[in-house]
């Protein structure tokens, strides 16, 4: 009898011990699926941040590049605008001094021949103005143009800051 109260004692502490045991194993399980499931998410969100900085990186090129092809057009409508007032200005003097010598000249073959140069070179002069008119639009549709693509640059150089600044 007393060997079978003490094989019950024995029995009842082994289960308790072993509930015990099941318990602590339990909760060992449950805290590593736990932290699996949060470095899964993490991992997660780690992969949506690096395709959004990819993106965030190509968009940048993009702009770069448009930045590039608009900078040079805008530089390259400058050039001929300057081109085209040069050319105004060469006029407006040949102008000025076919003038100064139609005033002078006496004979009036030469009279003729300068009034005909001042009338060509008057005509050449409001082609060149027109001209200097539609290189200034030509300029400054370039300029807005270089001006929406540093903008956009911009503003995806400030997200991009952002990303790489949010805690992670």
């Amino acid at each position: 009898m007393k060997r079978i109260a003490l094989l019950t004692n024995c029995l009842a502490i082994t289960s308790l011990c072993g509930a015990q045991v099941n318990q602590s194993d339990s909760q060992t399980l449950q805290a590593i699926l736990s932290e699996l499931r949060q470095i899964r998410s993490e991992l997660h969100n780690q992969q949506a941040q690096n395709q959004t900085l990819q993106v965030l990186l190509f968009q940048m090129q993009s702009y770069q590049s448009a930045i590039n092809r608009d900078t040079l057009r805008t530089d390259d409508a400058r050039s001929k605008l300057s081109e085209a007032r040069l050319e105004e200005r060469h006029f407006s003097t040949e102008i000025g001094r076919d003038e100064d010598s139609l005033r002078e000249v006496q004979d009036e073959a030469d009279k003729k021949r300068i009034e005909t140069d001042i009338d060509s070179s008057k005509r050449a002069l409001a082609s060149f103005k027109t001209m200097e008119q539609d290189r200034i639009a030509v300029l400054q549709q370039a300029e807005a143009q270089l001006q929406k693509a540093e903008d956009g640059f911009e503003s995806v150089q400030k997200e991009l800051g952002q990303l790489l600044r949010a805690p992670h």
